[in-house]
């Protein structure tokens, strides 16, 4: 699962910059359509604003979370980096489940919002 993310992270990582400029740009609208738009403006663009923002927010978190190289085979280290190895995998594992949810549950927000 973790090789997976790191592949898909290497992937986004030369548009990171465009994924933070869509965020950004997607935060801006929607602030301005909160705020000073009226209700007829907000019916129409805020809900496609929303899921810009979220999925460039989620991708741009993903491409910097999982960026970079697999960790190499440290075996012959003492048993206190193994232990700290192990732990740090477990932690990335559960980030990579926790990832995984917050994929499904934008999926279904995005399908449930625009196929209503």
């Amino acid at each position: 699962m973790k090789a997976f993310f790191n592949q898909f992270a290497n992937f986004l990582f030369p548009i990171r910059n465009l994924l933070l400029f869509v965020f950004l740009t997607a935060f801006c609208v929607f602030f301005y359509l909160m705020v000073f738009t009226n209700i007829e403006l907000q019916n129409t663009y805020l809900m496609p604003c929303f899921l810009i923002l979220l999925w460039g927010l989620l991708l741009f978190v993903l491409c910097h979370s999982f960026h970079g190289d697999e960790q190499s085979n440290n075996s012959g280290k003492g048993w206190f980096s193994r232990l700290k190895i192990k732990l740090l995998s477990l932690f990335i594992w559960i980030y990579s489940v926790v990832f995984i949810a917050l994929i499904f549950i934008s999926i279904h927000f995005t399908l449930k919002v625009t196929f209503l």
